[in-house]
This record gives C-alpha cells, structure tokens and sequence, in this order.
C-alpha cells in the first residue's frame, strides 16, 4: 500500500508545524477550504437528505474496506444547493437515471479487481456532470463516506499501547497487523477525500494509530533480534557457522510502516572458524554506514541502530 495522495503528495505519517487549522502551508490552505465547502454543503441539507448520506456511507465504507468485487449506490431525490446569490438553499431534483449507480465489473457479471479506483472514478465522473444536482449528490456522498470511515472505522483499543514484554513474536505481529489494518482504513479515507486530512478527527485518530503501531514494530524487531542471537549461539555450538555468515535484521521503517529486513555480512563465504568477535566488527562496521544512509528518517536510523548495538553487546566479551 502506498500512503501518498496526490496530487497534493500528503503522508498519511506526515506531521506538519502547525495543526491543518493553522496552518499557512498552501496545499493545506487549499484543503481545509475544499473540507469546509463540503461540511456546509452537508450541514445544509434536511436532516432526512443528511440520514440518507449517512447510511450510504456505511454501506460503501464496507465495500470499500472489505475490497468487495463489486458496490452498488444511490444519490437521493434531491439535493439543497444555495440560489445564485449563495443564500438561501433550496431542493434540487436528482435525474432520476443517476439516481441508482453500480460499480461492477465487464457487463457487470465479472468481479473488478479494484473496486475502490473504480468508485472514486465514478464519483468524479459524477461531480463533473452537467446536473449541478448530481455534481453536488456525488460531492455529499464522498464527504460522508471519508467522515464515516474516519469517526466510526477506527476503533483504537486503549490497552494496545505497546504490547506486553512476554508476547512472544507472533503475538506482536498479530496486533501489528490489526493496526495496519487501521493505517489501510485511514488510507481509504484520504484516498478518497484528501481534504480529510485537515480534520481534527482525522489527525487525532491519525495520532492514536501510529503512537501504537510504530512501537509495535520496534518490539516486534527487538523479538526478532532476539532469536537470531539465539540461532546463531546454536549453530555456533554445533559448528555450523565455519562457511561464512550472513544476517538479515529486521527493523521498522517508521515511515513505510512496515517490517524490513537490513541485510549484511559478517563472515565471507569459505571456510572460516567462526569465533564471536566476526559479529562484533561486523556491527561496528555497519552502524557506521547506517549512520551515514541518508534514505533513513532519523527515527528509523535511531531504532536500527538500536538494534545493531543489541546484536553487538550480546557477542561482546565481558569486560574483565
């Protein structure tokens, strides 16, 4: 999954200096209007034309988020748009052939393999319709879908902080993959409303998301390390480990949000008699290119460092 939206190039991990409220950067500027031009349009419809958004909402949030192969929506009878002068709203009929849409696949009998491109396709379809009715219907549902996946989609469980220190590794990753499934969620809803990333609801969720996620990742690393010290202590012992070595580490990419692999060597290939201080040089080496690998961020250079002093000290000789 890839976490940029364009063509405003937002990371769903991005921070920013000021809230989006604040801030003057254009791009948010630009976005924090589009938002609140779709909150007065929605807030300005009857309370049975906003009801009837909403319960669209649910239905395609869970097409959506469930990659079904397949969604079917409605736009309502009308909708109230402000007369020429921008005062009073007033109802709009919807064509009654627009009225009902399906998003399926060839003569609607195959699956699509992407069924959300498709839907947010046919809503900008939609929103650039000659029948400001439609163009206004399609805008109100995007809006009330990214706000339903937003306040009701992500429901963040309070003790899921960090992870107990006993969980073994597939524990870990079965809650780091729970809340990657919540970054896929928050994803959906910026994909489909970029805007959205200017709502307090929506960073503040955002926030939740990754203050569990990324220290799920480094535990789960840390475990990680901890069974290959464990595996090579083994194959040392059995002598395994006299035709060369090389490691794979796990880590965090606190800005990919994934798990991935460091990979290095530390004996060459042969017939080498492994002795611990291999491992020793080897880490001590590579922290100095880590230290120097500008595709890092910091916080992901800290952590695999980390992680190579862990492996460093555990084939350190004790001090005498």
């Amino acid at each position: 999954m890839d976490p940029i939206v364009k063509p405003y190039g937002l990371h769903l991990w991005q921070g920013v200096d000021a809230t989006p409220e604040e801030s003057v950067d254009p791009s948010l500027v630009q976005l924090r209007e589009e938002r609140l031009l779709a909150r007065s349009l929605y807030q300005n419809q009857p309370e049975e034309t906003r009801r009837f958004f909403d319960g669209q909402a649910v239905a395609v949030a869970g097409a959506l988020l469930e990659s079904k192969s397949g969604l079917t929506f409605s736009l309502p009878d009308f909708v109230c748009l402000p007369d020429e002068r921008g005062g009073q709203y007033r109802p709009v009929d919807v064509p009654s052939d627009f009225r009902r849409q399906s998003v399926a696949g060839l003569l609607g009998r195959f699956p699509l393999k992407d069924v959300r491109s498709e839907f947010r396709r046919r809503l900008t379809r939609l929103e650039e319709s000659i029948y400001p009715a439609v163009a206004a219907g399609a805008g109100l549902l995007r809006y009330a879908v990214a706000r339903h996946i937003v306040r009701d989609r992500i429901p963040v469980e309070e003790d899921a902080v960090g992870g107990n220190t006993e969980d073994s590794p597939e524990t870990v990753e079965r809650k780091l993959a729970g809340y990657r499934r919540f970054v896929d969620t928050l994803y959906q809803a910026l994909s489909l409303a970029p805007y959205i990333y200017t709502d307090e609801e929506y960073q503040s969720k955002r926030a939740e998301v990754l203050s569990r996620l990324i220290p799920l990742g480094h535990r789960l690393s840390h475990l990680y390390v901890g069974r290959i010290i464990e595996t090579i202590d083994r194959r040392a012992e059995a002598h395994d480990l006299n035709r060369g070595l090389r490691l794979s580490l796990p880590y965090f990419d606190d800005r990919a949000l994934e798990m991935k692999l460091y990979a290095f060597e530390v004996i060459p290939a042969g017939r080498t008699m492994f002795v611990p201080a291999f491992v020793v040089l080897a880490a001590a080496r590579e922290q100095e290119k880590i230290e120097q690998d500008a595709a890092l961020d910091p916080s992901t250079r800290m952590h695999l460092l980390e992680e190579i002093k862990i492996l460093q000290r555990a084939f350190e000789l004790p001090a005498s």
